[in-house]
């Protein structure tokens, strides 16, 4: 393996990738520079993990939330909880299309 991918996606693909509209968003959000890519968003998801779940929550629009919880309750492993008092159903509305 040479490190290189097979096949870049045209530029125009990617300036239109969920990912990168996510990144902007985030980087808006925040205030910090987050569209270097998987590794910057990846660093940030474990730096911020509040932060980082908080805004794809928010970004892709799911069902609303109790804003004063926070996005992971209990790091407890295993026992961890994400977003109490929600229920977010994501694979529902993956399955409708409506996550991109």
């Amino acid at each position: 393996m040479t490190g290189q991918p097979l096949w870049p996606p045209p530029p125009a693909e990617t300036e239109q990738a969920r990912i990168i509209e996510f990144a902007r968003y985030a980087s808006m959000r925040t205030g910090h520079e987050l569209t270097g890519g998987y590794r910057t968003l990846g660093e940030w998801s474990v730096r911020d993990i509040d932060g980082f779940w908080s805004a794809v929550w928010d970004h892709f629009g799911l069902p609303a939330r109790p804003r004063e919880q926070p996005a992971l309750a209990t790091e407890a492993m295993p026992g961890s909880v994400w977003f109490p008092g929600s229920q977010p159903r994501c694979r529902r509305r993956t399955r409708r299309g409506e996550l991109g």
